[in-house]
């Protein structure tokens, strides 16, 4: 069962005087660096696209039983252009699949597909819709008592990326006036460097602590192939991605008004439906109705 999760439903629930305490984000990521399997009830992924969540952080959601993943966007551009190149004549069909692909990769590593959201704002949208989905976060992470959240760094990779990373620290902050401390794991995909994309690498921030590399055994390295192999719509994207280990780090403060990477984004390369004069103008205005909401 697909959970969406419409803005009119949006509310606080107060938090279970009784749930058992789970690691803080540090003690997280030390116990996945030793290959441990943590109880990840409390821990969730929010990702912009299908396929985010295996790119990011594939070879540690096996050992994350009870995690929720919830996924922004459908993943079909409304420009058709991606949906095309795949053989669809539809942006609903393209998302149709793309969902199918995520179902099977999540049924793969055994998550509950209660513990699956889909929020479904169409591809490339993300950044229009800030308010809306910083609230919808608020709702996950309230009613399922999260802790932590694992997600996309600031990097400029991707306006969807960067939109996700915006509304996830904008629903911590929302939390913690109601005395809701949640904890930002943070993990690149990819961003401008030079004159390309590099992937699976932090841009360097004087504010950012270290990083922790978790290098993938064969057998982690086997189950995150496969879970890439279930994106068939995705191949020759997700096939630019190494598998021998994942980088995580607590993400850092960030002032979403300025650009990420030194300034330096990728997306204003591709046709992927924002600029960066226009991320600044979305954000700042955002951040000005989500202090006034709050």
């Amino acid at each position: 069962m697909l959970h969406r999760i419409p803005r009119a439903r949006w509310r606080f629930i107060p938090l279970q005087e009784n749930a058992s305490p789970m690691p803080k984000a540090s003690s997280l990521l030390s116990l996945l660096s030793q290959g441990r399997s943590v109880d990840a009830s409390a821990v969730c992924v929010v990702v912009a696209h299908p396929d985010d969540e295996s790119i990011g952080c594939g070879g540690q959601l096996a050992r994350l039983p009870g995690v929720c993943v919830v996924v922004v966007t459908d993943g079909a551009p409304r420009n058709l252009v991606d949906a095309k190149a795949c053989g669809f004549d539809t942006a609903r069909e393209y998302a149709r699949v793309r969902a199918t692909e995520f179902q099977k990769a999540m049924r793969m590593i055994g998550v509950d597909p209660s513990d699956i959201v889909m929020l479904c704002i169409p591809d490339q949208c993300a950044a229009r819709n800030l308010e809306l989905l910083a609230e919808q976060l608020v709702q996950i992470i309230s009613r399922r008592d999260i802790h932590i959240v694992i997600t996309h760094a600031y990097e400029g990779g991707h306006p969807d990326h960067d939109a996700v990373a915006f509304c996830v620290h904008a629903a911590r902050d929302l939390l913690a006036r109601e005395t809701r401390v949640v904890e930002i794991i943070e993990m690149p995909l990819y961003r401008l460097e030079g004159d390309g994309m590099l992937t699976q690498s932090f841009s360097s921030m004087p504010q950012a602590g270290p990083e922790t590399c978790i290098r993938l055994s064969a057998s982690a390295q086997d189950e995150k192939r496969r879970l890439l192999d279930s994106y068939q719509t995705q191949r020759n994207m997700v096939s630019i991605f190494k598998l021998d280990a994942e980088r995580f780090r607590l993400a850092p403060r960030y002032d979403f008004a300025v650009l990420p990477n030194a300034g330096r984004v990728l997306y204003e390369r591709h046709a992927w439906g924002l600029s960066g004069a226009e991320w600044i103008g979305l954000a700042r205005t955002s951040l000005r109705q989500l202090s006034r909401a709050a």
